[in-house]
């Protein structure tokens, strides 16, 4: 499915134990609301709701993140609908002057006997679609010019009850609420913010994918922080290149970058708020640039696919990649890091890796490599490719993948520099807090916009060219 032109449907069935082994049908249309015909109880204007988790370890108390306003349809109006038939009647003449031959006689007999065969199936065709058709498609046609009103139904928006990152209690710690985490830019994370640019500069662009990239590294205290989370190898600029032209095709063609993640509990965010996940966190961060900086129609689209480690893992989604992310990624990762050591093949690895490149987009293929809490690193290190692909990449790189290696957990090291890079300011468990996951997102799009900005800047001398010539021809014809 591309982003530009198509939906998501996600359905929720719930059954009881007397629907078994019949499935069930579902019914899918698109309809209008008629502001005349519909009258809603209340408006959105309500307060942001949000339910309380019982648990009483939860991480998040429900006063701040993404909730959900509601309106009921109190009434419907009728409305007036002009509905016009148009009817058709056709009339033909026969006429003929004496008829001498007999020849002639037996054709004509044939033709009325034909024509009153076929008049006769019409005459019963056309009384079927008269009495049962055509009054339920004029009826339909009704219903669809009134618009859509049922009494009762519910319309849900999200909306943002509080931002979350700067939320504080004495009583509790860090990473409670989300703390610290880059908040999303609209109530609804799903939807995709399309840039309205009717022309682009490169220029600017530069300017402004630099500006990004400054203020990343102003939060920080070392460049190492970056470099460190990204493995060295042999095909990483070949990688680099092929992801910034992906980046900049986005942004100068109008187009989304859709990044699809899949991966364990690490990657859906567990012991954190959704949004707190570090893909999620990548798209708050990149969505605002793209709609800012892109020709119209550029967007950067997360969707963030990662599944807990005990329900299902590489040995299984590798089968089923394209229903899991659909066709439209630009780049697909994966990441599969597990406390409990359950095994991962390597041959379903290279499964992964396959069936991503044979998505029609043919995205590149990065990895995550997360580290679990209790055994991390006490200074920076050179580390190979994970041995479950290192002999893979060299031959796959040769197709295009482009392969790259995010290893975020190398930020430990800072610890001593920085009490914000210690484990208890970082982990919430196991698992990264809200601010270890923004690390990870942060150190993903250090390396996107570096990526997008060497491209940028090889191709501007180019752009900036045809500008200066369509210039000039112009002035010459003008």
């Amino acid at each position: 499915m591309d982003n530009s032109n198509s939906i998501d449907l996600c359905y929720n069935v719930i059954t009881d134990g007397s629907t078994t082994g019949d499935g069930f049908r579902a019914v899918f249309s698109i309809d209008y609301e008629n502001p005349e015909r519909v009258e809603w109880k209340n408006t959105y204007d309500q307060s942001c709701f949000t339910r309380r988790p019982s648990q009483p370890d939860a991480q998040w108390d429900g006063s701040c993140d993404i909730g959900i306003q509601q309106r009921v349809i109190a009434a419907c109006n009728e409305v007036n609908v002009t509905t016009s038939k148009q009817k058709s009647s056709t009339s033909s003449s026969f006429s003929s002057s004496a008829i001498n031959n007999i020849k002639f006689v037996r054709f004509l007999f044939l033709f009325y006997l034909t024509l009153f065969t076929y008049i006769h199936i019409y005459i019963y065709t056309y009384i079927y679609v008269y009495m049962y058709i055509l009054p339920e498609s004029i009826e339909k046609t009704k219903e669809l010019e009134r618009g859509y009103c049922h009494i009762g139904d519910v319309q849900t928006k999200y909306c943002v009850k509080k931002a979350c990152s700067n939320s504080r209690s004495i009583s509790k710690s860090v990473h409670f609420n989300g703390m610290g985490r880059i908040d999303p830019v609209d109530a609804d994370p799903f939807t995709i913010h399309r840039s309205t640019n009717e022309e682009f500069a490169i220029q600017n662009m530069v300017n402004l994918v630099t500006h990004a990239i400054k203020q990343l590294e102003r939060e920080h205290l070392d460049n190492q922080f970056f470099s460190g989370g990204v493995t060295q190898w042999s095909g990483l600029e070949d990688s680099k290149w092929r992801l910034g032209i992906k980046l900049a095709r986005s942004l100068l063609l109008g187009d989304s970058f859709t990044a699809a993640f899949t991966g364990s509990s690490l990657t859906a965010g567990r012991d954190n708020l959704f949004l707190s996940s570090y893909p999620m966190q990548l798209q708050s961060l990149l969505s605002p640039l793209w709609k800012e900086i892109g020709y119209k129609g550029a967007a950067f689209v997360v969707k963030n696919r990662a599944i807990d480690n005990d329900h299902i893992r590489t040995n299984q989604i590798s089968w089923c990649l394209p229903e899991l992310v659909g066709e439209d990624p630009d780049v697909v990762f994966w990441e599969d890091t597990t406390p409990n050591n359950l095994p991962v093949y390597f041959s379903t690895v290279e499964n992964h890796l396959r069936s991503t490149i044979s998505l029609r987009r043919k995205p590149v293929w990065h990895a995550v490599i997360g580290r679990p809490h209790g055994s991390l690193p006490t200074r920076y290190q050179n580390l190979e490719l994970s041995s479950l692909y290192i002999d893979l990449a060299d031959y796959y790189q040769k197709s295009g993948v482009g392969i790259v290696e995010f290893r975020p957990s190398n930020f430990d090291t800072l610890a001593a520099q920085n009490s914000k890079y210690k484990q208890e300011q970082v982990y919430v468990s196991w698992y990264p807090g809200p601010r270890g996951h923004r690390y990870y997102a942060q150190i993903i799009a250090y390396f996107y916009l570096n990526a997008l900005l060497d491209v940028l800047k090889d191709i501007q001398p180019a752009i900036q060219a045809v500008y200066y010539y369509i210039y000039i021809f112009l002035f010459i014809i003008c």
